[in-house]
This record gives structure tokens, C-alpha cells and sequence, in this order.
């Protein structure tokens, strides 16, 4: 499994939304909270669509392409009130716009077979009498690969790895939109032996949730032991990446961070440090005049 696509679904304004009576609100995390009080149930809360006529109604494709006759899985994070009462709805059309299947999904996962003469489909949250819903992602995957959705840590192999190793390079990459996960990416040349970390979530502080934490702590613990790797530098891209290597700084003594954007600023802004001491003699910034490697030829994910 070298190509590992992973299809993140967003709540996104172009897509059709019931809005009578909701009360709608973003989090700190990004997730988006309604309230729907004397909202009918079976009302349609969202609604996107693998196709659409842009130029009747400005909105972009807002699902993936799917191979038709494959078997996929998807995945809904989400918290209502009742729980467990959000339906998904996929639906897959014909070229006449006939409905070839219809799948009912009232689990946090599911796994479907694509119909192989479809040419478009639509995804549609259905209200079961919920006052409350928070949604935070939707993630759809080819089905051999649906126990990656429930992780949210990814780790690749050592990258450019040498016969040293005295050191350990932790490089941290949050998701992006829709992006096609790589099970082993091409890391820069000058980063020597490298670990590279990827998040299965979508806010600023991704990479530092208790199962998270646990997960990289136990990951780090057994490549010291395999590779008797002295030091750990860990290594940002961007905002929350830089932000996650100097705040792992802080849990290991014998590491240092390799950020890309100015950090002083950022340690005197950022609640998550007011409770923590940082070391700036530990904090190294490649970013000044230059582009972050995520934006480089070279990084390929």
C-alpha cells in the first residue's frame, strides 16, 4: 500500500444547508456546532455533491471521484444530543439523473461498493431529532485501508536514513484539505534520518490530544531503543507544525526544534506555553528569506 488516498470531507459553505431554526457556531477546534431546537427530524442539515454546475450555482466538486465496482469505508466523527442520531445518506445517480442505489449509514463507519455506471453522487446529513450536533470531519478511504481512519497519528519509515543516526529528526505534517495521504513520503535531503508524523485531525492543536501524545511517546521510546538514537530535533513546516515541535521540546530534554516561522512572537501569544518553560537556545528558525519545504518541488506527499 505505497498510495494511501484519504478523502477528508469538510463542512463547507458552498454546500446546500437547511438553515431555518439552526443555530450555527465554529469551535476553537474547527468543528461546527448546531443547535436545532424545533428542527423536524428527517430534515436534510448538509448536503454535498460529486458534481455541480458551476456556472448556475459557484459550487465546486465537493466529493472525490470514486472507482466505480470498489468497495470503500467511511467514517463520521461526530457528538449529538440524543447521541448516535445523525443519519448519512449516499446516494449515486445514473447519467439521467436517476438513482441507481441509495445507502443508509446510522454508524460511526461503514462500508459500501461503488456502482460501476454512476456519474455523480451526493452525501446528505439527515436530522433524527437531535437538539445538538457537532460535527468534526468525514473521511471516506478505499476499504482495505479503513483502519487508518480511526488512528489519529500516521507514521512513515525512517527517511533518508544513514549509518550514524545520532540523531533523530520528528517532522510534523497537519492534514490539509483533501490531501492524498503517502505511506512514505520524500522528505528533504538536508533532514537525515527522519520520522515523519502526520495528523488524522484538523486543529491547531492536532498533534497534542492525550491518545496522540501517547501514541508518538511510544513510538519515540521504541526507535531510540531500535536505532540507540542520542538526541531528538523536532522539525516544523508551518503555524501548527512549529508550534507542535517546540511544545515536544518541552517534554524531552535532550531535543530541539527546527521551526520555519519567527517563534518569539509566538511563545508570548500562545496560551499552551504560559504553563510550560521554553527554552529559546533550543529553538533554531530556518524560515527567514526562505520557503518552508512543504511548498519545495522536492516534498512529495
Amino acid at each position: 500500500m505505497n498510495n494511501l488516498p484519504i478523502y477528508y470531507i469538510h463542512w463547507e459553505d458552498q454546500a446546500r444547508v437547511y438553515s431555518y431554526g439552526i443555530t450555527q457556531t465554529i469551535n476553537q477546534q474547527g468543528n461546527v456546532l448546531l443547535q436545532l431546537s424545533g428542527v423536524p427530524a428527517g430534515v436534510m442539515l448538509h448536503q454535498w455533491s460529486f458534481r455541480n454546475n458551476y456556472s448556475l450555482d459557484r459550487r465546486l466538486r465537493q466529493l472525490p471521484l470514486l472507482e466505480g465496482g470498489k468497495e470503500y469505508s467511511l467514517f463520521f466523527s461526530y457528538e449529538s444530543v440524543p447521541e448516535n442520531r445523525c443519519w448519512v445518506e449516499i446516494e449515486f445517480f445514473d447519467c439521467f439523473g436517476e438513482t441507481i442505489c441509495t445507502f443508509f449509514i446510522k454508524n460511526s463507519s461503514y462500508d459500501f461498493q461503488v456502482p460501476e455506471n454512476y456519474t455523480n453522487y451526493t452525501l446528505t446529513l439527515l436530522n433524527t431529532s437531535m437538539t445538538t450536533f457537532l460535527f468534526k470531519r468525514i473521511m471516506i478511504t478505499e476499504k482495505e485501508n479503513a483502519e487508518l481512519l480511526v488512528k489519529p497519528v500516521f507514521f512513515s519509515e525512517i527517511q533518508n536514513q544513514t549509518s550514524s543516526g545520532e540523531r533523530l529528526n520528528v517532522l510534523f505534517v497537519p492534514p490539509e484539505k483533501h490531501l492524498l495521504m503517502s505511506e512514505e513520503p520524500l522528505v528533504p535531503a538536508f533532514l537525515k534520518d527522519t520520522l515523519v508524523v502526520k495528523s488524522n485531525y484538523f486543529f491547531d492543536q492536532c498533534f497534542l490530544t492525550e491518545e496522540s501524545q501517547r501514541i508518538i511517546h511510544k513510538k519515540l521510546a521504541t526507535l531510540k531503543n531500535q536505532y540507540e538514537m542520542k538526541r531528538i530535533q523536532f522539525v516544523g513546516c508551518e503555524r501548527i507544525s512549529d508550534q507542535t515541535a517546540i511544545f515536544y521540546t518541552t517534554v524531552y530534554p535532550e531535543s530541539r526544534a527546527l521551526v520555519f516561522n519567527d517563534f518569539e512572537k509566538r511563545l508570548s501569544q500562545d496560551e499552551m506555553f504560559v504553563e510550560r518553560t521554553v527554552n529559546p537556545e533550543k529553538i533554531v528558525s530556518y524560515g527567514e528569506g526562505e520557503t518552508s519545504f512543504l511548498q519545495q518541488k522536492q516534498w512529495v506527499l
